[in-house]
Formats: structure tokens, C-alpha cells, sequence
């Protein structure tokens, strides 16, 4: 519950704090942008370091939500799909009204990765297991009325997304593949249904939005490492 503000260089400093070696959570906000945010696994007394990028918040399209649409972006290939009467507002109540979609996906083979995705790649599977996993493909979506407020799936349907496959990654493609989203509360992804291949794309069903990962998880290992020059000083955030 510590906040900051950056200054002018988007530079900020947080001193003195108590925080979670098993993963401690940070989110970015700034209007016109979707929210950014790293997990990092700090050590007793030690300084650590971060960079988060942050994604423009881009509006893709809208439907009207008694009649359903679909909804895609040709930029970063990434379709919706919405089902009838299936959009509730804050107050879980049916929502009757234009939908404003706003949606991003990422490119999970980009160098800047850690910097621009939620968290980091840490999930929760079906068993309650913490795994690594490895992503074939993540989307952010937002739903809002035209005047700004908050929309979700609910009314227990679901939307259908469709998600690029990148052709450096096609073949290892599995055939289904997890869906796993993103839980701000606790910083990490949680698994949450499966994706289908389908071409070059994963498709799958989701009954509520926040970012939506088509991830392979595996077993990992906690490391920790100083790195030095050759002089044997240490390098600042090596």
C-alpha cells in the first residue's frame, strides 16, 4: 500500500520498505495508458531495480451489447467475439448500451517482454501448483461505456479470443494450450480454461477480462547471482 509519483524522467524511489521476498508486486498507472506492473523477489537489505513500460491504451472497436459483435485489430492480429446480452457494468447488473473495446496484444518473442507484460512469468495451475510458464501469446482487454465506465463479461457467458501465433514459435505450438489470467490481487497468472489451435492462432473462451495469457507451464528454480567485471566490482543491476 506504498505509492509514489515518478518525476519527469519517469524515474521513482521507494526507500525503507518492508516487502515480500516470495514476490513483491508493483503497478504503474498513468491516464491514457493500461496499467503497468513487475513482480520482483527482493532480499534482505539489498537495493532493487525495475523498468516498466507502459502500452497506450488503444480503442479497437464497439458493439452493441443486446446484439453481440466481433471485434479485431489488423495491426496485431488479435480478434474478440461477443456473445448477446453479455455485458454487466460494475454493479454486476446487465448492461444495455454501446461497448467500447480496448485491447492490446503482445508479441511474447519481443526483447523488451519483462518490461511491457504484467507481472512476470510466474502462474497458479488447476492443482494450486506456482510454475513457470512460457507464453505463446497475450492480450489485454478493457471494456468501457462511451463516458468511461467499467464494463465486464458476465450473465454467465463468455467471449471468444483469438490470439496470433508468432511463426518463430509455430512449430512448437502444442495443438491445446492453457489460458491463464492475470490476478492484480496477487501479481501472478492463474490457470483459468484452454485454447485451442487453430492455423496460426490460438482461440479460446473467457468469462471475464483482465490480461489473458496462452502460456506452457514448467517446473523452475529460484537463482541468485552477483555478476562482476572483470575487475571484480560488482555491476549496479547486473
Amino acid at each position: 500500500n506504498n505509492t509514489v509519483v515518478t518525476d519527469e524522467k519517469g524515474r521513482f524511489l521507494l526507500k525503507d520498505l518492508q516487502m515480500n521476498q516470495a514476490g513483491t508486486f508493483l503497478t504503474v498507472n498513468k491516464t491514457g495508458y493500461l496499467e503497468g506492473s513487475d513482480r520482483f523477489f527482493p532480499l534482505d537489505g539489498s537495493t532493487n531495480h525495475t523498468r516498466i513500460k507502459l502500452l497506450t491504451k488503444i480503442n479497437i472497436g464497439s458493439f452493441v451489447s443486446s446484439e453481440g459483435g466481433n471485434v479485431a485489430d489488423a495491426d496485431e492480429h488479435i480478434g474478440l467475439s461477443f456473445p448477446a446480452d453479455a455485458i454487466v457494468n460494475a454493479e454486476n447488473m446487465l448492461y444495455d448500451g454501446e461497448v467500447m473495446v480496448y485491447a492490446r496484444g503482445l508479441d511474447p518473442t519481443v526483447d523488451d517482454l519483462h518490461e511491457i507484460m504484467p507481472g512476470g512469468l510466474q502462474g497458479i495451475d488447476s492443482d494450486g501448483d506456482l510454475n513457470a510458464i512460457a507464453s505463446f501469446g497475450m492480450m489485454n482487454v478493457v471494456l468501457e461505456t462511451p463516458d468511461g465506465a467499467p464494463l465486464n463479461m458476465g450473465n454467465g457467458k463468455k467471449a471468444t479470443l483469438t490470439f496470433p501465433i508468432q511463426d518463430e514459435q509455430i512449430a512448437g505450438s502444442p495443438d491445446e494450450i492453457p489460458l491463464w489470467s492475470f490476478r492484480n490481487e496477487y501479481g501472478v497468472w492463474a490457470e483459468e480454461g484452454v485454447a485451442t489451435k487453430t492455423g496460426n492462432t490460438y482461440v479460446g473462451e473467457v468469462g471475464h477480462f483482465s490480461w489473458w495469457n496462452c502460456d506452457v507451464p514448467y517446473n523452475f528454480i529460484n537463482l541468485t547471482a552477483s555478476f562482476v567485471n572483470e575487475s571484480g566490482e560488482a555491476i549496479p543491476f547486473g
